[in-house]
């Protein structure tokens, strides 16, 4: 009897303390200690040194010291684990056939399967777009396969693309995941990418590389950011870089990953630095302990030189949660630790990304909240509030997700775009030059064929198209997910016609003919002056279910064919805005 009350208080006991363990976990996840610890080891007085040079312009002290750093700390420099190293496989030739306006603006950048990653750790990008500071574009991504790296250009305002690079895994390695980010140095444009290779396909066991080449795809080059631990991998990587606020000689690049185990659960959020190009790399741990996934990292100069890193932990698997954590950069790789702002709400928070206005250092997050219905929603922070300002970005409540941010290094608007998810799935744009200033939802796919995909997030950028003039561009895929689409705000769709060579006299908006229609119908426009034109569709509630044009165009008359194959029978309103003009008319689609 002693012996099975002593069994019963020892189960009482051991189910209690599973509990406080798991109540202790949470309250130390979410209220870490935070402390601020001085380190004046030599290496930490020599690290400083050299960032302080940096921030002084001081190019020959930074050179100088930088090299004396990696000198003296060699075990920053690592080699790959075996000799079979990721290669480039060079531009394609003869390029494939360009096909051109798929839709009213899509133009496809490549055709075949994309990489995409199930399950809730995991990165959800399958594919990236980067813009330098003259507008090319640059689009990459993984096939379904893993067993190429792809990287595409477009020197035309993304009318035609054309493949620099292909990057093999090297033996019969695979590639798990990746980020890209494009930086100008010296005034050659370099792309730095930080990609995880696994020796299978559903390994996690994945060795982390640093890898860079010139903007045309030449000089490719491949170094492993840090050496693979026995049963664990390196995956999920982000990657930006400093270079805007620097020369080349001062520019560093920055990467967050996840340490997992065999299984792919997390035990650490880590990151890493280069100041020489990839050639050495220092370390530090962004935190320890949990599963932190759907990382991101940031770099801001305004103020004290800081680095962001954005994630999603899950130690509540039902109510998953953000948190952002913060350093200074002359603290990064020392005793000190990261800081931490947890993004709380009642429902669930997760899949987040974070964007610099490189101008005045006001930022942006965006993520997703929610059960099954899900919205898109983002914070804001500036001078007077620290992530305090929040903006709900779905217009209307549904299941809207997959949110990717940007803010164009030489403007400062904030561009949003997510899915929505429906009868039809549909990649939304919104923009302002600051997150409480969002205006707008214009539908990027409304003319495809086929949903768009929501196992993948679409991506937005913003590139200048002149002097004093930006757009925006936005890449996603269909349903598969298959294919990556480009569609820019300054490309003329096709459908759109000029009418004549006069320039009318004032704004113009016509009623459509025929009308009633099934399913086709014309609208004739004029606009007198140059200038950015948008001519949408509404629905008798108010949502915009077609984009016909939303781009620059020079003045002229011109008729529209609208197709409405994808719409039900109804009453419908379309709208031309231009300038200060706006008109709106009623057309009736009878199928």
């Amino acid at each position: 009897m002693k012996k099975s009350i002593l069994l019963i208080l020892f189960g009482v006991f051991f189910i209690s303390n599973i509990y406080s363990q798991s109540s202790s976990d949470k309250n130390r996840e979410a209220n870490p200690e935070q402390q601020y610890v001085q380190d004046n080891s030599e290496r930490a007085q020599l690290w400083n040194r050299m960032i302080q040079a940096k921030f002084d312009g001081n190019e020959e002290l930074h050179a100088q010291l930088n090299k004396e750093y990696f000198a003296k700390y060699p075990d920053l420099n690592q080699a790959p684990i075996n000799n079979d190293a990721p290669f480039a496989q060079g531009p394609e030739t003869p390029q494939p056939p360009f096909q051109g306006d798929w839709g009213s603006g899509d133009i496809r950048v490549a055709a075949g399967d994309i990489l995409f990653q199930s399950g809730s750790n995991n990165f959800q990008a399958g594919y990236e777009l980067e813009v330098d500071s003259l507008g090319n574009k640059y689009v990459g991504y993984i096939t379904r396969d893993r067993d190429s790296l792809v990287v595409y250009k477009s020197t035309d305002q993304g009318l035609t693309w054309v493949r620099i690079n292909r990057i093999n895994p090297g033996g019969t390695n695979k590639w798990h995941s990746f980020d890209m980010f494009i930086t100008d140095s010296a005034n050659v444009f370099r792309i730095g990418i930080a990609a995880s290779r696994t020796p299978t396909s559903s390994s996690w066991i994945g060795e982390l590389y640093w890898m860079s080449m010139r903007d045309d795809g030449s000089g490719f080059r491949a170094q492993v950011v840090l050496a693979t631990p026995p049963n664990f991998g390196f995956v999920n990587p982000s990657i930006t870089s400093d270079g805007w606020d620097y020369s080349a000689g001062s520019t560093y690049w920055y990467i967050a990953y996840q340490r997992v185990d065999a299984a792919g659960l997390g035990s650490q959020c880590l990151a890493a630095m280069t100041t020489n190009w990839g050639y050495a790399f220092q370390h530090d741990t962004v935190r320890n302990t949990f599963n932190d996934f759907h990382l991101d990292i940031e770099y801001n100069a305004v103020g004290t030189d800081s680095i962001y890193v954005v994630f999603t932990n899950d130690i509540t698997a039902s109510d998953p949660n953000l948190r952002i954590m913060r350093i200074s950069l002359g603290n990064f790789g020392s005793a000190t630790g990261w800081t931490q702002f947890n993004v709380a709400t009642a429902l669930p928070d997760f899949d987040g990304e974070l964007a610099v206005n490189r101008n005045d250092g006001t930022m942006g997050l965006v993520y997703t909240v929610g059960n099954s219905n899900l919205d898109v929603v983002a914070r804001y922070t500036d001078g007077s509030t620290y992530w305090g300002t929040v903006v709900n970005v779905s217009a209307t409540a549904g299941n809207e997700s997959r949110a990717r941010i940007d803010n164009v290094e030489r403007q400062g608007a904030f561009r949003i775009i997510f899915v929505s998810a429906g009868t039809k799935d549909t990649v939304i744009y919104t923009s302002g030059f600051t997150i409480p200033a969002l205006s707008g939802r214009t539908i990027v796919n409304a003319s495809t064929t086929s949903n768009a995909s929501t196992s993948t997030s679409p991506d937005i950028a913003g590139f200048r198209t002149g002097p004093g003039a930006f757009g925006a561009g936005a890449i996603f895929s269909l349903v598969g997910p298959t294919d990556i689409y480009y569609d820019g705000s300054n490309i003329t769709p096709t459908g759109i016609n000029q009418n004549g060579n006069e320039i009318p006299a004032s704004f113009n908006l016509s009623q459509n003919y025929p009308n009633p229609f099934n399913p086709t119908t014309n609208i004739n426009f004029a606009i007198p002056v140059n200038g950015f034109v948008k001519l949408v569709v509404f629905d008798m509630l108010g949502r915009e279910v077609a984009t016909i044009i939303n781009n620059e165009m020079t003045a002229g008359s011109y008729v529209a064919d609208f197709n409405a194959a994808s719409l039900a029978s109804g009453i419908y309103f379309y709208k031309l805005t231009s300038g200060d003009f706006t008109s709106t008319k009623k057309m009736i689609l009878v199928k």
